[in-house]
């Protein structure tokens, strides 16, 4: 479980970066701060949870 907090905070800080990036230089959206806020945590849970599946382990540790 400690491996999966960390991978999510760690895609998560980087995709909220990212976005907050965009909002910062007035791109236009018309999300909000919250839903970005939300749809990058959802994201960042669901590339720590494929980053632990076996099949996923396998095919990235292979040369």
């Amino acid at each position: 479980m400690k491996k999966f907090g960390s991978i999510t905070l760690v895609i998560s800080l980087l995709h909220f970066l990212e976005d907050a990036t965009l909002v910062a230089l007035e791109r236009f959206t018309e999300l909000n701060f919250l839903s970005l806020l939300i749809g990058t945590v959802v994201f960042g849970l669901i590339i720590a949870w494929l980053a632990r599946q076996e099949k996923v382990k396998n095919w990235l540790s292979t040369d």
